[in-house]
C-alpha cells in the first residue's frame, strides 16, 4: 500500500480519537460538576488535527522505518501534551 495512505489512515485514526478523548472529558467534567474549558469548535479541530498529524506520522515511522524502536513514541506524546498545554492556556487565543 501506498506511504500516502497509511500516514493518512494513522491520521484519521489518531484524529478519531483525540476527538473521542474530548468528548468523554467533557462527560467526564459535566459529571463532576466543574466545567472544561475549551476554545470554539473550530480551533479545537485545528489543534486536534495538527496533533493527530504528529501521532499518525510518528506511529507510521515507527511501523515502516524503525520498527524496533517502539519505545520511540513516548517523543511525539510529549509533544502533543505540551502542544495541548500551550494551546490552552488562559488568555492565550491564537487561531
Amino acid at each position: 500500500m501506498h506511504s500516502a495512505v497509511r500516514i493518512l489512515e494513522f491520521w484519521a485514526l489518531a484524529f478519531v480519537t483525540l476527538g473521542a478523548a474530548l468528548v468523554l472529558l467533557n462527560v467526564f467534567f459535566s459529571a463532576v460538576g466543574n466545567d472544561i474549558e475549551l476554545h470554539s469548535l473550530r480551533t479545537e479541530a485545528i489543534i486536534g488535527a495538527i496533533a493527530s498529524l504528529i501521532e499518525g506520522t510518528s506511529v507510521w515511522v515507527i511501523l515502516t522505518v524503525i520498527p524496533a524502536a517502539a519505545r520511540a513514541l513516548f517523543i511525539p506524546i510529549l509533544i502533543v501534551g505540551l502542544l495541548y498545554r500551550l494551546s490552552h492556556l488562559r488568555g492565550l487565543e491564537f487561531l
